[in-house]
């Protein structure tokens, strides 16, 4: 007798559906990233901008998670950040997600150290962080509760003073690994007068 099929049917479609999304997901996302490269040309500033001190935003998307226990599916996730700028430029950034799906209750809070850098006529981002998790599984009748660490990029693109579109990919590690896939606005506030000088262009 021959050996045991590694996978079932069911999970061999459920593995090629998450594959499919996940490429659909980047190939929306890179698609998304040149729209905004293109409707941003027009608003070219005069390169006096104030030196941005306060963010706030809101944002929602696909959270896929691999290696985590009672977690399987794909999950819809939404949050919020608020994020301040340091003396020297970078972003010091708080955020939280929650969401339910498929009988998964996931919430995460992140504390993130962030760089901005010119992309044509966007922002460019790049982070860095940790993480706090905690999660109920399908099946399971006590909430899980994990630290973990988190990188992740994006894109910023101004669509009026002071609304901005974001854009982020974020790699988790612990518990397992996961990628989110997120959009949202952002409203950019900048710093008081007095602290301006202390700032690098953002």
């Amino acid at each position: 007798m021959g050996q045991a099929a590694l996978f079932t049917s069911y999970e061999w479609i459920t593995i090629m559906k998450m594959k499919q999304k996940i490429y659909y997901l980047a190939a929306v996302f890179v698609m998304t990233t040149h729209l905004f490269a293109a409707s941003v040309e027009a608003q070219q500033g005069d390169g006096k901008e104030k030196p941005i001190g306060f963010e706030l935003g809101a944002h929602a998307g696909v959270f896929l998670p691999d290696q985590v226990e009672y977690v399987t599916e794909i999950m819809s996730m939404w949050g919020m950040r608020m994020s301040w700028a340091t003396k020297r430029g970078p972003f010091v950034e708080l955020g939280g997600m929650v969401g339910h799906d498929e009988g998964v209750d996931w919430q995460n809070l992140s504390l993130s150290y962030r760089i901005n850098y010119p992309l044509e006529e966007m922002l460019g981002l790049f982070y860095i962080g940790a993480d706090a998790h905690r999660y109920l599984g399908t099946s399971q009748t006590d909430w899980k509760i994990f630290g973990g660490g988190h990188m992740g990029g994006g894109i910023m693109a101004q669509i009026g003073e002071p609304l901005w579109f974001r854009a982020d990919m974020k790699f988790n590690v612990n518990p397992g690994v996961s990628m989110y896939f997120g959009f949202g606005f952002v409203f950019r506030y900048p710093e008081e007068e007095k602290q301006q000088e202390n700032n690098l262009p953002q």
